[in-house]
């Protein structure tokens, strides 16, 4: 029943989406990662996150720089502050799935 404390149904199937897949596999396996394609620099997000949110196998987000020590030290920052957001219990009021939050 979605008459929880003013969540929407979004949020409601984001939390329950988050939970199955913490429940099933190690949180290891479930980190955003920093990948290359073709010398530029992507967020790459779990199976199962990508999954259930993204309706595909695995999801990339193309960032449009190159892989440089500063870029990449940049990117690795934005991956900590979107799985901080995954990872917090408040996730569905945190993590933005457009990723517009941080890209900006």
């Amino acid at each position: 029943m979605l008459i929880a404390a003013k969540i929407t149904r979004k949020q409601f199937f984001t939390r329950k989406i988050l939970e199955k897949m913490y429940s099933k596999t190690s949180k290891r396996s479930n980190t955003v990662k920093i990948s290359t394609d073709k010398d530029y620099l992507r967020l790459q997000f779990p199976s199962a996150l990508s999954k259930q949110l993204y309706g595909k196998r695995q999801f990339f987000k193309s960032l449009g720089r190159q892989d440089t020590p500063e870029n990449r030290r940049w990117a690795e920052g934005l991956a900590a502050r979107i799985q901080a957001d995954i990872d917090h219990p408040d996730v569905e009021t945190l993590f933005d799935p457009s990723l517009k939050k941080y890209l900006g």
